[in-house]
């Protein structure tokens, strides 16, 4: 039989056998040796403890016991007395509980007396409402986790539900998070089609239709009213517009070509038949008048394009009068075609830079002279048009004069005229466009006028006849020195809308 004290110590440690080379770890065997030594000190204490004073110290009641004898005080008799001396307070203890249940009905006499008094103040049954929690516990766990499980902790219910959320719900969110991103930029595209930019609400591209939809009334009725005479057109309809412009041709229109082609000549059938000039009737008899004014007109833009030649050679600058046989393309030593479309511009044989459409694609087609690069970035390059693009209530077409090109990608400053309109533009490498500021009023296009787009500093200046027409400043200087046109291919019928230049000239700036 083990001594008193020395039953608690785990016969592992008394193991004479053990050593560190037992153990794997060194630290493990520092901490059980340590133990050990611990051990033996502890009996060994004990022992010269006992054997000095007499003191009894094989186990608690023995220590008592010895103690007791000491003041004449036995165990028994020790408890006695303690009880003796707690019995008062415990009946004053007993009697202040019943007091408080007698004045209040709380009844403090244990806890479960307690909470069983507090479930019935509140109309609780605890052994329901613990049932209750259970099965609410239980509730979350299988709606998460489906296995018809009971007595779950809140922690597995917590657990299931955050394994539902990972597994189950991350892929509807990711699968809705992306429908919401397809609808926004379903909206932003609508929005963008009806003139506005950027990320807008619904609410947003609902106004920007509606504002659209109002202009896009207002041109309807506008045709109607301009083909029929009568009085301003209220909430017409294109079947109306196209009827009024139908009629017109049939009636207003046709009476004008018959009289001009009575004019020049053109006789009706005999005999009441209802014989009507063509527009290709009227065009042959018209054709020589036409002629020479477009002569006429030509001369002169060529005539400002060799002046603007001139002066931009008398300024250390380059031009380009176009002086080539017919051909449907710009000389690719000279002009890089920067555009995307199958359309041109080539030589006419009589000094102009002239548009040649191919195929269905609309959109710019701009050039960038390469041959003749200037040395500084202040610069200005000038056009002269021997054909004004057209601009009319169906079919306009814009146009570009271009500084500090880059010739190797599509970074550049541009002005954009649109008839009596400018806007300055920032292209990056990529082409990009930047506004610059609002649209800018001008004088309209005219032909044989010299336009000239001017960059100094960070001022952007469009000149028009030699007269400043539009500027901004606050640009920042780009690198390249090459300048450049561009023409806007817009949906037509007849003769092609774009410029035909008579010259190019380019020059730097002091």
């Amino acid at each position: 039989m083990p001594r008193t004290y020395d039953r608690l110590i785990p016969p592992v440690d008394k193991d004479p056998n053990r050593f560190g080379t037992d153990y794997a770890n060194p630290l493990e065997a520092v901490s059980d040796a340590a133990a050990v030594a611990g051990e033996q000190i502890r009996d060994q204490l004990v022992r010269i403890i006992m054997d000095k004073t007499g003191i009894d110290l094989r186990g608690p009641i023995e220590f008592i016991n010895w103690l007791s004898a000491q003041i004449n005080v036995t165990l028994g008799d020790l408890g006695a007395t303690l009880l003796g001396l707690a019995a008062p307070i415990i009946d004053k203890v007993q009697e202040i509980i019943a007091a408080i249940l007698a004045a209040t009905g709380i009844d403090l006499s244990s806890p479960e007396d307690f909470l069983m008094w507090l479930a019935g103040l509140v109309g609780i049954d605890l052994r329901e409402l613990a049932k209750n929690v259970q099965e609410m516990i239980d509730g979350l766990f299988n709606l998460f986790s489906p296995s018809g499980a009971v007595g779950k902790t809140v922690a597995e219910a917590v657990a299931a539900i955050q394994d539902w959320l990972t597994g189950v719900f991350k892929p509807v969110a990711d699968g809705l998070t992306a429908i919401g991103k397809v609808i926004q930029d379903l909206i932003d595209g609508l929005f963008k089609l009806f003139g506005g930019s950027g990320t807008v609400s619904l609410t947003g591209m609902l106004t920007a239709a509606g504002t659209w939809m109002t202009h896009w009334q207002e041109f309807v009725d506008g045709i109607w009213t301009a083909f029929t005479g009568g009085a301003a057109g209220v909430g017409k309809t294109v079947a109306d517009a196209l009827a009024a412009v139908t009629g017109w041709l049939g009636n207003v229109f046709q009476k004008l070509l018959d009289e001009i082609a009575k004019l020049w000549g053109w006789t009706p059938g005999a005999g009441g038949a209802a014989i009507h000039a063509g527009i290709t009737d009227v065009i042959a008899t018209i054709s020589g008048i036409l002629g020479i004014g477009q002569s006429a007109a030509a001369s002169a833009a060529n005539a400002n394009a060799g002046l603007a030649a001139i002066v931009a050679g008398q300024k250390g600058g380059f031009f380009d009068e176009f002086e080539l046989p017919i051909a449907n393309d710009l000389p690719a030593t000279d002009w890089k075609e920067t555009s995307t479309l199958a359309d041109s511009y080539g030589t006419d044989g009589n000094g102009s830079a002239v548009f040649h459409p191919s195929g269905t694609g609309l959109g710019w087609v701009e050039y960038v002279q390469i041959s003749k690069p200037l040395l500084v970035p202040d610069m200005r390059c000038g056009l002269t048009l021997s054909k004004l693009p057209t601009w009319d209530l169906l079919v306009r077409s814009s146009w570009r004069i271009k500084v500090q090109c880059n010739p190797t990608d599509k970074a550049c400053f541009q002005v954009q005229i649109a008839n009596n309109q400018a806007r300055f533009y920032a292209v990056d490498a990529a082409g990009s466009v930047t506004a610059l500021g609002a649209w800018q009023a001008i004088p309209p296009n005219a032909m044989g006028t010299q336009y000239e787009l001017e960059i100094k500093g960070n001022v952007l200046t469009l000149y028009r006849g030699g007269i400043q027409a539009a500027t901004y400043s606050g640009v920042t200087p780009m690198s390249g020195r090459c300048v450049g046109f561009g023409a806007e291919k817009v949906a037509y019928a007849g003769n092609q809308p774009c410029i035909n230049l008579a010259g190019v000239s380019w020059r730097p700036v002091t």
